[in-house]
């Protein structure tokens, strides 16, 4: 009896981990020094944790609505290429570079903003993501709690379970069917 709580308590403990955060995955392509916007989307996943590099000349920004900073990171282009052969090796810098970067996900942001140094060089509107109310688009909300988004007669769009969240669910109930099934039969 024992050893099916046990191990019920360790998987359980254990399905968090599989939930997945929202984050913005952002195509982006870079050619001598200029940035171009290709796709951004809204999708479960991770994101490339912090890291500061003072050599790094690009920084991205997740900005809000009040133009406070809600995340950065530095921005590693990727553009060179260091490579060995028979003469002892060196580098080459690529001019076009295309970028896939994944930033988590704020209700609040408004911007994605690359810097260079301290200059912005680059900006990706991103206010149709966001659930923030004020952002004058009604998603997930109503004219009940966001009055100046959500004028009379429009539709918000319903909260939606995620998929790692129905996932987790399945899978706890698989196991403590599973569970169930082992306990009848030691009985």
């Amino acid at each position: 009896m024992k050893i099916p709580i046990t191990l019920l308590f360790l998987l359980l403990s254990t399905l968090p981990v599989l939930a997945l955060d929202n984050i913005y995955l952002v195509e982006l392509s870079y050619s001598n020094g200029k940035f171009n916007f290709s796709s951004i989307g809204v999708m479960e996943g991770f994101y490339r944790e912090k890291s500061y590099n003072e050599n790094l000349e690009y920084n991205i920004k997740v900005i809000k609505y009040d133009s406070s900073v809600l995340w950065e990171n530095n921005l590693p282009i990727g553009n060179v290429i260091y490579f060995e052969d028979e003469r002892g090796g060196g580098a080459v810098t690529l001019k076009n570079v295309n970028l896939t970067e994944t930033l988590p996900f704020f209700n609040s942001a408004k911007y994605i903003k690359i810097y260079k140094k301290d200059s912005e060089v680059f900006s990706i509107d991103i206010t149709k993501y966001s659930n923030y109310c004020g952002n004058n688009i009604c998603n997930n909300e109503d004219k009940i709690t966001c009055p100046q988004d959500c004028r009379t007669g429009e539709k918000t769009t319903e909260k939606k379970f995620s998929t790692s969240s129905l996932i987790t669910i399945l899978a706890a109930i698989i196991i403590m069917l599973v569970l169930y099934i082992i306990y009848k039969k030691n009985k």
